[in-house]
């Protein structure tokens, strides 16, 4: 299991900083609790300092009632729990494949010739060969483009786009959330305006590979051979476009829906707040107000949060007076802000609400490149190597930035005072 925390530095910037890494013998909530703890003790962090745990997908960490995310909220209420949006996409996208049947029936095929294809180093090397051949053709024909991303489907541009970017451990909650949004709006707008983009695009694709296309005035045959037989007397076009598309689609939208709307819904909303975009567009004093009696009563006292309302009247005069507050395109360039120009002192405590926001996970992203790290320091070669050694060497090989700043001669130096050794570790001043 991989311990990765998440703050804000002194500069203002979002860190993810893998801690530990931890063997665990059983992977019940009660036991992964008890092995976080010991280790962030071992520490000397405090677990009431928490607030925000993100896990995977996995119900003994994400479980409402019993899950790892719900033991610790017991004892820290403040310690909210996000949902991997990575995974929240990829979970959504299952669950709508899922609803309609068609679609499940398409992937679980599909899965199935990708799985007998793959087996097969010869039937691999064919496969290639026979795309290799197919876009050196296209490339003739002048029907293809080389150059990064010039093939995308245009339909949804680019949407692979919002996992890349709820995977980045740089980027703050909010403008993740803003993402998801932009997605439904887009997905929405294929379900209204594209479909007969989508039919042409698919009528062109199967004249260029010599796949047969159904007359979508006729009745849909649901079935095969003896057990044909028409679907509810309806078209091909209306089967394809309302039972396939739209049906897949509707689900998409509901799934995303279902999956972020809750608690963390309005503390997101309550955070727009703070977006200083659009010349601070969304500053609302009672808002913020607001994110701190309900969700950071714990990091305010009653007399700062009569505090908090002065800075925020002056902040506001602050925000008409310095021009170059209008560059600032989300909450973290406002943090980095408030730390360059030392206005952190001054409105300390909308910098410490600024900087509690920023905590929250947006994904799993460190853990998850943790785990393919370890592939390469564990090999089988080293199968043997202990927990300790393991976990120290990823720590070196993952944090490069702080590794870099590692000094050898200290390295040594501390190495060699632990005790004296036969081997010469360092030059004493008499022996030069």
């Amino acid at each position: 299991m991989t311990v990765v925390l998440r703050f804000v530095d002194k500069n203002g910037y979002i860190q993810e900083r893998l801690f530990d890494l931890i063997r665990v013998k059983e992977t019940n909530a009660l036991y992964l609790k008890g092995a976080i703890e010991e280790c962030l003790l071992a520490h000397k962090l405090n677990i009431e300092n928490i607030r925000g745990q993100e896990y995977d997908g996995a119900s003994n960490m994400c479980g409402e009632w019993s899950g790892l995310q719900a033991l610790f909220l017991n004892e820290c209420p403040y310690a909210y729990y996000v949902h991997c949006f990575a995974h929240r996409l990829q979970l959504a996208l299952i669950a709508a494949s899922r609803d309609v049947i068609s679609v499940y029936q398409f992937f679980s095929k599909l899965t199935f010739i990708v799985n007998i294809l793959t087996s097969s180093a010869k039937r691999h090397d064919q496969l290639q060969a026979a795309h290799l051949a197919e876009i050196e053709r296209l490339l003739e024909l002048e029907e293809l483009e080389t150059g990064k991303g010039k093939n995308q489907i245009g339909t949804v541009k680019r949407a692979g786009a919002s996992r890349r970017y709820s995977m980045g451990k740089s980027q703050d909650i909010l403008n993740a959330m803003h993402l998801v949004s932009n997605i439904k709006i887009l997905i929405q707008k294929l379900r209204d305006d594209g479909w007969e983009n989508l039919l042409q695009q698919v009528l062109l694709f199967c004249n260029n590979h010599d796949i047969e296309v159904p007359n979508m005035e006729d009745h849909y045959i649901y079935g095969r051979g003896r057990f044909r037989q028409p679907k509810d007397r309806v078209t091909n076009l209306h089967y394809f476009r309302y039972d396939v598309i739209i049906a897949a689609i509707d689900s998409q939208l509901h799934e995303l829906d279902f999956r972020f709307n809750d608690e963390m819904i309005e503390l997101l909303s309550l955070s727009s707040s703070l977006d200083p975009k659009r010349k601070f567009q969304n500053f609302k004093a009672d808002d913020i107000y607001k994110l701190v009696s309900k969700f950071y009563p714990a990091d305010f006292t009653e007399q700062e949060k009569l505090n908090l309302k002065s800075q925020l009247d002056l902040f506001l005069l602050e925000i008409k007076e310095h021009p170059q507050l209008d560059s600032l395109k989300s909450i973290s360039d406002l943090c980095r802000w408030l730390a360059e120009t030392k206005k952190g002192d001054i409105y300390y405590l909308i910098d410490r609400l600024v900087r509690l926001v920023l905590t929250l996970p947006v994904s799993t992203a460190t853990a998850e490149r943790v785990f393919s790290a370890m592939k390469l320091i564990k090999t089988a070669l080293r199968n043997r190597m202990e927990d300790d050694y393991l976990t120290d060497s990823l720590i070196v090989y993952v944090e490069k930035g702080i590794a870099k700043e590692f000094n050898i001669d200290s390295i040594i130096d501390e190495f060699a005072s632990k005790k004296d050794r036969r081997s010469l570790l360092k030059i004493s001043k008499t022996n030069k």
